[in-house]
């Protein structure tokens, strides 16, 4: 993927964490723009310092930017933000960023020395990924897929250290090898790409003769 533009972050402490906790994860999501060479991203949190209705959950307010078209990347920091909040709202948001090519990164939490605030290490940031097999949260990596099937659920589709991969439900399904013909499976690099494939793969299916959409 090309250098984010405009990236967002969306923060999440754990309850109890206090404003501490909300300033690590800050400071944790700066040094990683920072490292990585991109612009300051748009922080999203529940606090009532963040710009906006405090009232109204950042992850709505995450949400409407992405759809707004306002973001091309979102990190998601803070350990509370895949474990808190509900995995209904969070599986909106991310079917939001696959809609629209946003790539989701998970994005760990750092300890914070006694007394101290968390700063990154050179070096310590990987480079962003559409995708990132065996990294992050194995609840975010569930989460991303079933958002992908809600909007393909012809397919079945899955993530592993290969990328992604999806395959038709339909067992019946006749493969045809002409150019332009529609497919038993694809796969690609990254969620975004997998979506464009299997719109394309829609398109497919709605010009060949006699098919209905897979």
């Amino acid at each position: 993927m090309t250098e984010p533009r405009r990236p967002a972050a969306l923060i999440r402490v754990a309850p109890g964490s206090g404003a501490d906790g909300l300033k690590r994860e800050r400071q944790v999501v700066a040094d990683a723009m920072r490292e990585r060479g991109w612009p300051a991203a748009t922080v999203y949190s529940d606090d009532h310092g963040d710009r906006g209705d405090p009232d109204r959950p950042a992850l709505a307010r995450v949400e409407a930017a992405v759809l707004a078209g306002r973001h091309d990347a979102l990190i998601l920091a803070g350990e509370a933000v895949v474990t808190d909040g509900g995995p209904a709202l969070l599986m909106r948001l991310l079917r939001a960023c696959t809609k629209n090519g946003v790539a989701v990164e998970f994005l760990p939490s750092v300890p914070a020395a006694r007394g101290a605030t968390a700063t990154a290490k050179p070096g310590a940031w990987p480079a962003l990924r559409a995708t990132a097999p065996g990294q992050g949260s194995t609840v975010l990596t569930r989460l991303r897929v079933d958002a992908l099937s809600r909007l393909f659920p012809g397919w079945r589709i899955w993530l592993d250290d290969h990328g992604w991969h999806a395959r038709r439900r339909d067992g019946a399904f006749l493969q045809e090898y002409g150019p332009g013909a529609p497919v038993f499976c694809v796969h690609c690099g990254s969620e975004a790409g997998l979506a464009a494939q299997l719109r394309d793969q829609e398109a497919a299916d709605a010009r060949a003769p006699g098919r209905a959409a897979g």
